[in-house]
């Protein structure tokens, strides 16, 4: 095994440069190097991963069951223009091979029966890469502009091997490629600030998968572009706030599949989908003592054509209210009722079947209808520093008519997924909590992190229509103890519950897990100190049968001046699979994955 992390850095008045290189087989994820930590304020594709490999989780107990060999190299630089501008590049590359084996067994609930499907898989995937971005940016005293351009590549290879009740050889070529160009200038007129910002977006994936003799290839490309002016004005108690712009895009979209039967459906063609929309925000937020009224409303006019038809155009409005109080220095309240129409996606407008694997097939579908929901939500606050005491505490109610249902046809060996034309009503409820209180006898602190959610809805399987309702719960609790002076000790529970109702069957499929995880940091003398981790699964793996799995690390840690030494033990008593179960819609999967075994290994860290 080895890990290996080093980085050079130079600084200069008008110039500095830092350039990394890591690499590892012990499980660390270093792909992440190229992922966007802030990406809310940019286009996004509605690109999705259209071939997917049924591949187990690489990451499912990070690095416990990622078996990896990565490489990462990542060079930043900032050279000064002037004393208002700089010019900020990014380059990061990674090199990842992981490889994942696991037994997997499926129940599809259909009308007609259950259908088991047993395999074993072995999957390996190579990956290469690449981020680049480089900004500008000149902050001046009346304005503030900023420019970056971006790519974001990736050559993905993926293997899968499986034997069992269908055994399959996939294979799947699967490279994206993304550029985008974000423009965005803040200028002061008196008391006035007007923002004008220009997004762009361009997506690319040619992509081919193969399935025995099956061969499926598709060929996608999606540009998209969106420029906006706004401001706002305060008037009194009122703030008055606009936003005016324009968006439009395309998609572009080739499919062909070679060797599936022509009575399932279209397997090979082309379509383009363009939209082009006209929109404007406005809000206005009125403020009296502790109240604070904020009214807006998104309001556009869309164009919509589909290669294959004569397109139509739409008028949207979506209304939202949203009231604070700040009842007392502790308490804060707070309530909203939205109307949301939702845009079309244009990446469903597409002709033929997509082969996703082995098993799953995808169906475009050409539709103008829209989506609408309404939601009601109540949120309370209560923060107390000098108690060390801070309550979230947010309840959402959602219910909505889409004019479209979803379709699951079992079509021999194959599960055909599309939507249809007729109306699908369904409802649900969310509820977040986040609370911490600080603990001081044990002069510590506890956090507790709940997530609830329940939803009513239905789906149409080979012609008939199949109702079913979930649920969600996960808790995560943390408690952080540090009563003895130099000793950490931290206690950690995670609890997650699913149920899946399918009246139609008479069936229920509940799914239960507990994680436990306690750490401690143990000083031993002035440069040695010992640290373990100690981790409890409790899994149901099967309806009311769980499965036990215990994990224990050692760490033992001796820091000088200059360098630092670490003799990790990981997996003690050499685990070498973990057990869990899933609910998808009208199925259920038990998974048993292959982990990382007894690991000894010393480091060495060089402080200079």
């Amino acid at each position: 095994m080895w890990s290996f992390e080093t980085f050079a850095m130079r600084l200069k008045p008008s110039f500095q440069t830092i350039l990394t290189y890591k690499t590892n087989n012990i499980g660390k994820n270093i792909r992440r190097e190229t992922d966007k930590l802030l990406s809310f304020d940019e286009l996004q594709s509605p690109l999705s991963a259209m071939l997917a490999l049924p591949s187990p989780s690489p990451l499912l107990l990070k690095g416990r069951s990622l078996f990896n060999r990565s490489h990462a190299v990542s060079l930043n630089a900032l050279q000064r223009i002037d004393e208002n501008s700089q010019v900020n590049v990014q380059i990061t590359f990674t090199n990842d091979r992981n490889e994942a084996t696991s037994l997997r067994h499926s129940d599809f609930y259909t009308n007609s029966g259950i259908k088991t499907i047993e395999n074993r898989k072995q999957y390996l995937e190579k990956s290469n890469d690449l981020f680049a971005k480089i900004k500008y940016e000149n902050n001046a005293k009346n304005h503030y502009l900023k420019n970056e351009l971006s790519g974001d590549f990736s050559w993905n290879k993926q293997w899968l091997n499986e034997q069992g009740t269908q055994p399959h050889k996939m294979m799947g070529n699967l490279p994206i490629y993304t550029l985008r160009d974000n423009f965005s200038i803040m200028k002061k007129y008196g008391k006035r600030l007007i923002t004008l910002q220009s997004k762009n977006i361009m997506d690319v994936r040619p992509q081919q998968l193969y399935v025995d003799s099956l061969a499926q290839s598709i060929n996608q490309h999606y540009y998209e572009t969106n420029t906006d002016v706004s401001g706002s004005l305060r008037i009194g108690r009122f703030i008055l706030s606009e936003q005016v712009g324009v968006n439009a895009g395309e998609h572009r979209f080739t499919s062909d599949l070679v060797g599936v039967p022509d009575s399932i459906g279209l397997l090979m063609g082309k379509s383009s989908f363009t939209f082009a929309s006209f929109y404007t925000n406005p809000s206005i937020e009125y403020m009296v003592k502790d109240f604070n009224f904020t009214l807006s409303g998104d309001m556009s006019y869309n164009h919509y054509k589909y290669s294959l038809d004569n397109g139509q155009s739409k008028f949207l409005f979506s209304p939202n209210l949203h009231i604070k109080w700040k009842a007392t220095a502790t308490w804060t309240f707070s309530a909203n009722a939205s109307i949301n129409t939702m845009q079309i996606n244009a990446a469903q407008f597409y002709p033929t079947l997509v082969l996703q694997d082995y098993q799953y097939m995808n169906k475009g579908l050409a539709g103008y209808n829209l989506n609408k929901e309404k939601s009601v939500g109540i949120g309370v606050v209560y923060s107390d520093a000098l108690k060390g005491t801070s309550i979230r505490l947010r309840i959402t109610k959602s219910f909505g008519n889409s004019p479209y249902t979803s379709t699951q046809d079992f079509v021999g060996n194959y599960i055909v997924e599309s939507l249809t034309q007729g109306d699908t009503k369904y409802n649900s409820w969310n509820m977040s909590l986040i609370g911490s209180q600080g603990i001081g006898f044990l002069k510590g602190k506890l956090n507790v992190t709940a997530f609830y959610n329940t939803m009513n809805s239905y789906m149409v399987q080979n012609s008939q229509r199949m109702p079913y309702d979930t649920k969600n719960l996960n808790i995560t609790s943390n408690l952080d103890i540090g009563l003895i002076k130099g000793v950490d000790i931290n206690y950690k529970l995670t609890y997650g519950f699913h149920q899946m109702k399918m009246p139609a069957f008479g069936k229920t499929s509940n799914l239960n897990s507990w994680k436990h995880e306690g750490s401690l940091r143990l000083p031993l003398c002035k440069v040695l100190s010992l640290e373990t981790l100690t981790e409890y699964y409790h899994n149901e793996i099967a309806q009311k049968e769980f499965k036990d799995m215990f994990f224990q690390d050692f760490t033992l840690i001796f820091k000088a001046k200059h360098f630092d030494l670490s003799l990790a033990w990981n997996n003690v008593f050499n685990n070498k699979n973990y057990s869990y179960g899933i609910n998808n819609t009208l199925s259920s999967s038990f998974s048993n994955q292959d982990i990382r075994g007894r690991e000894l290994m010393l480091s060495f860290y060089y402080k200079p």
